[in-house]
């Protein structure tokens, strides 16, 4: 089947300022989904819409500060469920040692840890007061959750009533919509701004921006980005996401500044064979898989988390899924 990728941002460079939506990002990310294209399996007699979505998770994770490339961190089972607007979700993690496998089921107020083999509780949260109200106010515009098209129409309405600031750029065709900085603020975070910006061609979310104050003054700015593949039909649905963690800090770690470092491969003086040949029979020659790169006494840096779906399933999944959180 051939498809066609949504990759909303592409290309240059991961060590970018984000100033708007339209903004890129290296070829790497979207690259990891061109390797590993998903599976999709469609119910036949439920098309019109996502009732239930289910995938295996496999992500990865990626630095500026090491070499190597995207490495595989974990892996799990996701099942989403919508009912009027409300959405149960349920993430399976597989048995490790010494620990069990576990389920996590919410329904965005409640959320169950659940003993996979038994189906046993073994812990139950409470949503606070400050989160229910964010979710009751801003749930339906920030929901990571959102698998297809969206009601832009809706989204609009709700930003008006609100009174979020809102712009519409209808050259880029992107609706960026400002979030109150209040709803996110904690003793040890100050977020700085909040963004969500909406594809308005094809009504699927584009990007979710945020820029936090940490504790310690540093400023970390998390850029989250669905991936959308096109089906049969003309159908599109979410295959993955990723998201960049830029970390500026002004801080400078002492007694590390005479650290000999490199910025990337590149920097690093070549050996001959014979050289390497060389320190390997003195003893010398060491094998690092992930050499750090930069400056050690700079904290700064630029992680990349991968999110890629696999072995999608729409409509397929029946409602014993979610039964545990659905009868709370």
């Amino acid at each position: 089947m051939k498809v066609k990728l949504y990759l909303l941002l592409v290309m240059i460079t991961v060590t970018i300022i984000f100033t708007s939506c339209k903004n890129n990002v290296q070829n790497s990310i979207p690259q990891l989904f061109e390797d590993n294209p998903a599976t999709v399996s469609w119910n036949p007699l439920k098309t019109d819409s996502i009732e239930t979505f289910a995938a295996t998770v496999f992500v990865y994770e990626d630095s500026n500060r090491r070499t190597g490339g995207a490495k595989l961190r974990e892996q799990y089972k996701m099942s989403v469920k919508t009912v009027a607007d409300k959405q149960y979700v349920r993430l399976d993690f597989p048995a490790k040692e010494k620990i069990s496998a576990k389920s996590v089921l919410t329904n965005g107020s409640e959320t169950i840890i659940v003993d996979t083999e038994t189906n046993k509780i073994e812990q139950k949260i409470i949503a606070s007061e400050s989160d229910l109200k964010l979710l009751n106010d801003l749930g339906y515009i920030i929901s990571q959750h959102n698998l297809s098209k969206i009601n832009l129409s809706r989204i609009k309405t709700e930003a008006m009533k609100l009174a979020l600031d809102m712009n519409e750029d209808k050259t880029e065709k992107v609706l960026s919509i400002g979030l109150p900085s209040k709803y996110f603020s904690t003793d040890k975070e100050k977020r700085l701004s909040t963004k969500v910006c909406y594809d308005t061609v094809n009504e699927l979310m584009e990007t979710v921006e945020t820029v936090t104050e940490m504790e310690d003054g540093s400023i970390v700015t998390v850029t989250n980005y669905p991936v959308y593949e096109e089906v049969e039909d003309g159908r599109i649905i979410k295959i993955g996401q990723y998201s960049i963690i830029d970390t500026k800090s002004d801080v400078r770690y002492e007694g590390l500044e005479e650290i000999e470092y490199f910025d990337s491969l590149y920097d690093i003086p070549e050996l001959s064979h014979r050289e390497y040949e060389q320190l390997t029979e003195a003893g010398n020659a060491v094998t690092i898989e992930n050499f750090p790169l930069g400056d050690p006494a700079d904290p700064s840096s630029t992680e990349i988390i991968i999110e890629l779906y696999d072995n999608i399933e729409i409509n397929i999944i029946d409602d014993s899924v979610f039964k545990l959180i659905m009868e709370l």
